[in-house]
């Protein structure tokens, strides 16, 4: 009977990239071709197409496919790398647009949709209110950041829709169609003022912001304690840096020079719970690049040497991709 194969210290989750990656493509492709077809249809009726920017779904649509296309590359940097990671702006660049698309989807269905069914979810409406807004969801809560959203985040996340309103009720309120002005494509001054509208615009956004932050937020604590799982108290230091020079050790015998990443933040973590030096993990984990390198001849420069605490379990480190470190699928 063959028995479970061994929990590694360090499990790089490598099919995050390609999660990350097909999310990415989906999300802009979805958007683009919604806002392209909405685009052609402006052009058949002769209308300015710039004037599709009048709508908060187009702009919103076109916040998440530059998210996506930003993304894009580091997913793919990811896969090459066996490990994704991004920046913290774009993380949030891509919650303020899963934000400005999800209160696309809630005004649609709560309040265009009463009373205008074809505008809300008729021709290309319905993937740019809807089909979109889910994809965008979906794909922001399985892409793995690793980062934390806070307060702060949430509320630069609702500069987008506080921005689009205010234009919105100047252009409609205190200019008016009449004198240069957009017109009142929502209809939101022919049931209720100015004012409240404003108010119910702003507090279905903090939900959204909010909320979104919460759930996610949540994922990455699951992500963070599953990543962790192995880390038990009884683990000594000396058979952590153990693990983590084997790491390095993969890594130098299984990747390409320039593609051997320092996965820096997982190390800071695993020095933080038990109390290590992260420069003592680093240097560990760079060593056992370096040696790996050297013994394939893909750095001629590189010199083993003893590492502290191997003793009689050098033999073990050395012998194959599967004794020490994390494979990291």
């Amino acid at each position: 009977m063959k028995g479970r194969g061994r929990q590694y210290l360090i499990n790089l989750h490598r099919w995050r990239s390609r999660t990350a990656l097909a999310a990415s493509v989906v999300t802009m492709t979805v958007s683009l071709l919604s806002i392209i077809g909405s685009l052609l249809e402006f052009a058949a009726k002769d209308l300015p197409v710039i004037s599709l920017y009048q709508y908060y779904t187009h702009n919103a649509n076109s916040l998440t496919a530059l998210a996506a296309a930003f993304l894009t590359p580091y997913a793919v940097d990811g896969i090459r790398m066996k490990r994704f990671t991004c920046p913290k702006w774009l993380a949030v660049m891509h919650y303020a647009g899963t934000v400005a698309t999800t209160l696309t989807m809630f005004i649609s269905v709560g309040l265009i949709s009463q009373v205008d069914p074809f505008a809300a979810f008729g021709g290309y409406n319905l993937a740019l209110h809807i089909v979109c807004p889910i994809l965008v969801l979906v794909s922001f809560f399985l892409v793995e950041s690793g980062h934390h959203f806070t307060l702060r985040d949430s509320l630069i996340c609702l500069i987008h829709p506080l921005l689009y309103a205010v234009i919105y009720l100047t252009e409609v309120v205190l200019i008016g169609e009449e004198n240069g002005g957009w017109p009142d494509i929502y209809r939101v001054t022919e049931f209720i003022p100015a004012g409240p509208a404003m108010i119910a615009l702003i507090a279905a956004a903090v939900m959204i912001s909010f909320g979104i932050r919460r759930l996610y937020n949540h994922r990455t604590d699951v992500w963070r304690a599953r990543l962790a799982a192995p880390w038990t108290d009884d683990l000594d230091p000396v058979a952590i840096k153990i693990e983590i020079y084997g790491l390095g050790r993969y890594a130098g015998r299984n990747d390409e020079v320039t593609g051997v990443h320092l996965p820096a933040d997982l190390l800071l973590m695993l020095a933080d719970r038990y109390g290590i030096k992260a420069s003592e993990l680093m240097r560990a984990y760079t060593q056992g690049v370096l040696d790996a390198l050297g013994e394939r001849g893909a750095y001629p420069g590189a010199v083993q040497i003893s590492h502290p605490g191997l003793g009689e379990r050098e033999e073990r480190l050395q012998s194959g991709p599967d004794s020490a470190g994390g494979k990291g699928e």
